[in-house]
């Protein structure tokens, strides 16, 4: 009986930490090519006539007046980007908005014949850009957002997965890179589960310093080799995307990690504070002697 339980225990351990459904490449991608996704999202876009469009987008910026107590002008151009795409399946154009004036945010509406209503729990989507849609049975059941935010440390990248489900919004997950991340020259095909092997025990004030340190104590979580951004306790999961060799010939794996593991400052740090932190990942390159592949 008390060996059927380790197994079932450590069968809920793996499958809890959860493999990203997409593959880690197209995160990297979608940093590089943004004309990429422009195109996936105007393969949606609603049916109308250009003079529909200017009815609808001049009702709309009425209704924004109201609901927001502002009188922005937002038939400025460049002021904000209006899309039109039917995202619940009821045959009436929806609106992906773009704020431009201050800093950009999203926020999405549905839309009915004289109104608008506003999808809830859709926060701090500032910086964002809207990767791809996900369709079932006319209806939009996923929204992937990429966001950048160059105010933490050298900046970062996320990429998230909202649920759209009704007139509510909800996070299914969240990836987060820095900027300087280096790239495996390819990527594996399919990831492997790996854990950590040693325990957490040195405390530093100064993470650039780790490096002087013995690394054989700590479990480190690099960007790019130089900087430190994490570190883990033993026996703390995560999937193997690529593969690297230093100059000395170490071999290095980049690592998707769950950011609640995280038991070290670093960059993502502000992440920690979310309610929906057990939906986060980070991504880094963590040296190969100090994890085990998990069969």
């Amino acid at each position: 009986m008390k060996v059927k339980f380790l197994v079932i225990f450590f069968f809920y351990t793996l499958n809890s930490f959860g493999q990203n459904e997409r593959h880690l490449k197209e995160f990297f991608k979608n940093n590089l090519n943004f004309d990429y996704c422009e195109a996936k999202l105007k393969s949606h876009e609603f049916k109308i006539s250009e003079i529909e469009k200017d009815l609808k987008k001049k009702s709309f910026f009425e209704f924004l007046k109201l609901e927001t107590g502002k009188d922005e002008n937002f038939e400025l151009i460049g002021t904000c980007d209006v899309k039109f795409i039917d995202l619940n399946g009821d045959k009436v154009a929806d609106i992906i908005f773009t704020n431009f004036i201050g800093i950009p945010k999203i926020e999405i509406y549905y839309g009915a014949k004289d109104s608008f209503k506003k999808v809830s729990n859709l926060t701090d989507m500032y910086l964002s850009t809207i990767i791809e849609l996900k369709f079932s049975e006319e209806k939009c059941t996923e929204i992937i957002f990429y966001q950048v935010d160059d105010n933490i440390e050298d900046g970062t990248i996320s990429e998230s997965t909202f649920n759209l489900i009704n007139d509510s919004i909800e996070l299914k997950r969240k990836i987060t890179s820095q900027k300087k991340t280096l790239q495996p020259l390819s990527f594996l095909v399919k990831p492997f589960l790996v854990r950590t092997l040693t325990d957490f025990s040195t405390s530093v004030e100064n993470p650039n310093l780790f490096k002087e340190k013995n690394l054989s104590e700590v479990n480190i979580f690099f960007s790019d080799f130089d900087e430190i951004i994490g570190i883990y306790k033993k026996y703390k999961f995560g999937f193997c995307w690529g593969e690297y060799r230093d100059k000395n010939a170490n071999l290095w794996y980049l690592v998707e990690m769950a950011a609640k593991d995280e038991i070290f400052d670093s960059p993502f740090e502000y992440k920690l504070l979310d309610k929906d932190l057990d939906k986060h990942y980070q991504i880094g390159w963590m040296e190969a002697k100090y994890l085990e592949k998990v069969k």
